[in-house]
């Protein structure tokens, strides 16, 4: 078994980055829960769907109740805000959230004010997902892919190309 922590993907369109970074027309709305310093950990599903395979290739050397941890991206609020105004060009305002910035997807914030309880508020304290049983069961490395690469390949942001293209497309005669 492979224990990950919030996947970003383009399958995951329920995801919880999906629901937090919003696509404004003047740049993007990041709404973060505990302040800009919440620390949080990702993965790109793609990469775990990758070790995921290359470990079913090692099945039979494996113990039956195997379990592996997929390290992923572990950042601030802040520098992933930072990450996708980089990757995208474009600004990022940090939001916090809460019920009146979710009103009108009620059950949507009483999700969050949930998983806000279920977590301690200071995350950077817990300690990371240790993914080298898994690195050394692979032979040396973990399928890994650069955070704003995941995010475009996700379809969460449009990376500076992709809008350059997009606009020269809609401003030529």
């Amino acid at each position: 078994m492979i224990r990950s922590v919030d996947l970003i993907g383009a399958h995951t369109s329920n995801g919880l980055l999906s629901q937090l970074l919003v696509d404004m027309p003047a740049g993007y709305r990041l709404y973060h829960p505990d302040g800009p310093d919440h620390v949080h950990t990702w993965a790109n599903l793609p990469d775990v769907a990758n070790a995921t395979g290359r470990l079913l290739d090692h099945d039979s050397a494996l113990p039956i109740y195997a379990v592996f941890d997929f390290p992923g991206y572990r950042l601030s609020f802040a520098d992933l805000a930072d990450t996708v105004r980089r990757a995208s060009g474009r600004p990022v305002k940090l939001r916090p959230f809460g019920v009146h910035t979710t009103h009108p997807f009620a059950g949507f914030a009483l999700h969050l004010r949930a998983l806000r309880r279920a977590h301690p508020s200071d995350t950077a304290t817990l300690p990371p997902l240790d993914g080298e049983p898994l690195r050394v069961t692979l032979g040396g490395s973990l399928p890994f892919t650069q955070l704003p690469a995941a995010l475009i390949a996700a379809g969460l942001i449009d990376s500076v190309d992709q809008r350059e293209l997009h606009w020269s497309y809609v401003e030529s005669p």
